[in-house]
């Protein structure tokens, strides 16, 4: 099967994107190189370069960023700065592993410090949705998954890690209106392949959900739409065309003796087709001990212009909406100790393969 269709949604978003591109911010230094700014697709500089960027910022941004700043006297400094040069939510921003959080959208989350609740703010810096949930995902086609009413708990009480505990989760937009109740939070299901009261025919690998009034969504799942493309790629016959129909221009690849390489595509295939063959053949013929999960694009390996689109401009990989699951097969050949992969991206046109380590 072929992902290809869009929601109305995601066609709409994707005009207005087209659109801020041509408004994106980009990051100058001042003179010395101590302090940055940013100036307009026009070359005009709209922010003057007084932002000490040592402790890391975009070097370009669409309408919003988080900024982190050490100030003279030995404190940090964190605000939202807008494209126009605001400067809001003064030591609110949500940070998730010590990063910030970027624009999605023209969205980005805030955390009020005194409540340990979240809310988001549009790309004015204005405040889109007040800070009353205890966690909220990022924003994805114009929706958003919240947890409500929750109790953050320590790992251990000397912990420094924390989690939540209970609440409620709901499918809410960008109003914040709730769609959905009893929604998980996470990105295993593809938000911008969505049927609407059937808009497209819903396979095994689709979740079900009904709205509050009462209509029906149902969203893709990455994992199980990955098993699905693969017996229907191979359904009648595992061979390298229809293989190299499920492949990205570059192969990253790596072998017992060297490090990771990478190879175009089809000739990664006339050399290794017969190796991957009976990795197929296992997993249509249901002999092979395998699973899938969910890895990720690698800026620091997968850094060709190709692969752009699949990065945001915090120079992080977009998991959410183009993801990286890994089809692990075990005991390949009846080795114990054997373990072999292959890594597909999702594309607008569908999962392709990216990496490989079958040696």
């Amino acid at each position: 099967m072929k992902y290809i269709a869009l929601t109305l949604i995601s066609m709409l978003f994707s005009y207005a994107v087209n659109a801020q591109n041509k408004d994106k911010m980009h990051a100058f230094f001042n003179q010395d190189s101590t302090l940055v700014g940013y100036k307009n697709a026009k070359g005009e500089i709209v922010i003057p370069a007084n932002i000490d960027a040592s402790l890391g910022i975009p070097d370009s941004f669409q309408n919003i960023i988080s900024v982190i700043e050490p100030t003279k006297d030995d404190r940090i400094l964190s605000y939202f700065l807008t494209k126009e040069g605001k400067r809001v939510g003064k030591d609110s921003l949500y940070m998730f592993d010590n990063v910030p959080d970027c624009e999605n959208e023209g969205f980005i989350r805030f955390r009020d410090q005194n409540t340990d609740k979240m809310g988001l703010l549009n790309s004015k810096g204005e405040i889109q949705i007040p800070a009353i949930y205890s966690h909220i995902d990022r924003v994805k086609n114009g929706m958003i998954a919240v947890l409500k009413d929750a109790v953050r708990k320590k790992t251990h009480p000397n912990s420094e890690y924390t989690y939540w505990e209970g609440g409620n989760t709901f499918l809410i937009d960008t109003n914040n209106n709730e769609l959905i109740e009893k929604f998980p939070i996470g990105d295993e299901l593809n938000f911008h392949l969505v049927s609407i009261d059937g808009t497209y025919i819903e396979g095994d690998d689709w979740e079900k959900f009904t709205t509050i009034d009462g209509k029906n969504f149902a969203f893709l799942n990455f994992e199980k739409a990955l098993l699905t493309t693969i017996k229907q790629q191979f359904a009648l016959d595992i061979r390298e065309e229809l293989l190299s129909e499920l492949c990205f221009d570059t192969i990253t690849y790596s072998t017992n003796n060297t490090s990771l390489q990478k190879k175009d595509a089809m000739e990664y295939l006339d050399e290794n087709f017969d190796k991957i063959k009976p990795i197929l053949q296992g997993i249509m013929d249901g002999s092979a001990d395998y699973f899938i999960s969910k890895s990720h694009l690698n800026t620091f390996i997968f850094d060709s212009p190709a692969l752009y689109k699949y990065i945001n401009h915090c120079g992080d990989a977009k998991d959410w909406q183009y993801p990286v699951y890994q089809l692990v097969i075990n005991n390949f050949n009846g080795n114990k100790n054997s373990q072999k992969s292959l890594d597909f991206l999702w594309t607008d046109e569908g999962f392709r393969l990216i990496m490989a380590s079958i040696d």
